[in-house]
C-alpha cells in the first residue's frame, strides 16, 4: 500500500519562540527525504500562505512553561505534566493555550505580503525534479 504524507510543516514564527525561515526550508528538505526514503509516494505541506502574526504576547514566564511541558513530554514524566496542569489550570485556560497556538499563523510558504520564504525554493524544487 502506499504512503503519503499528507500533511507535514514547520512554522516560522513566533520568532520568540526560537523559529526562523532557515529551520522551515531544513525541516521541508530533511522531511521529503525521509518521506521518500520510506517509501511515500506522495508529499503534502501544510498551509501556502499564513497570516504571519499572533496576537498573543509571549513572555518570559510563558517560554519557560514552554521548556517545562516540552522536557516533561520528551522524557515521558507524566507527573511532571500532570503537576503543571493540576496547579495552572487559571493560566492555561486564560492564557497558555493561546501561547501553543501562537505558531498558527507562521506554517505557510508564503508570507502575508506575497513573498515567498526560502522553504517555499526547497518545495519547488523538489516538486521539479524526479523522484
Amino acid at each position: 500500500m502506499p504512503i503519503v504524507v499528507m500533511e507535514t510543516g514547520y512554522p516560522t514564527g513566533p520568532a520568540i519562540e526560537g523559529f526562523t525561515e532557515s529551520q522551515q526550508a531544513d525541516y521541508v528538505q530533511t522531511a521529503f527525504d525521509g518521506a521518500v526514503a520510506a517509501g511515500a509516494r506522495g508529499f503534502f505541506l501544510f498551509g501556502t500562505q499564513t497570516a504571519e502574526q499572533s496576537s498573543v504576547e509571549i513572555t518570559a514566564e510563558d517560554l519557560a512553561n514552554l521548556e517545562l511541558v516540552a522536557d516533561a513530554y520528551e522524557n515521558g514524566d507524566v507527573g511532571a505534566l500532570l503537576n503543571f496542569l493540576l496547579f495552572n489550570v487559571d493560566y492555561i485556560e486564560s492564557h497558555f493555550v493561546y501561547v501553543l497556538q501562537a505558531v498558527e499563523p507562521f506554517w505557510g510558504l508564503v508570507r502575508a505580503d506575497g513573498s515567498h520564504k526560502q522553504a517555499w525554493d526547497v518545495y519547488a524544487a523538489l516538486a521539479a525534479s524526479p523522484h
